[in-house]
């Protein structure tokens, strides 16, 4: 099975490498999980999973935050936050992982507000009602 995996991200790497060769491109702000991770809610591991992203699957990279460390992604229509960490992307010829992909697809710098973002994303689910108590706790920490 982890062959299978390894196998599966590696072409799709090959295969994004080759049909986005020009930095900037459009194609060029998608990268592949390099394993099932949690897309959530917000950029942290303290906010609500909204899915799981398969290892080897394609993701659409919309920003990251300043430090590099969170990505603001979609996956399947889903949109959410994935550590940067769990990203890979082809690039002359070698693989690119973790924060080093942010600067490759040169992925604009984003900020977070719980606000805005749940509002355009998750009034539909459950979570979004107890919003009030995910930014309380965030405020307290």
């Amino acid at each position: 099975m982890k062959n299978t995996l390894n196998n599966t991200v590696l072409a799709g790497l090959v295969a994004l490498g080759a049909v986005a060769a020009a930095p900037g491109a459009a194609l060029a702000a998608s990268a592949i999980a390099t394993t099932d991770v949690n897309l959530r809610s917000g950029p942290s591991t303290y906010y609500p999973a909204v899915d799981v992203v398969q290892g080897g699957d394609r993701v659409r990279v919309y920003g990251c935050l300043s430090n590099r460390s969170w990505c603001d992604v979609s996956y399947l229509g889903e949109r959410g936050w994935m550590s940067s960490n769990y990203l890979a992307y082809a690039y002359e010829g070698r693989r690119v992982r973790g924060p080093e992909v942010v600067r490759i697809v040169r992925a604009p710098v984003v900020s977070f507000s719980i606000g805005t973002y749940w509002d355009h994303h998750y009034d539909d689910e459950s979570f979004y009602e107890d919003r009030w108590r995910w930014r309380r706790d965030l405020e307290e920490d």
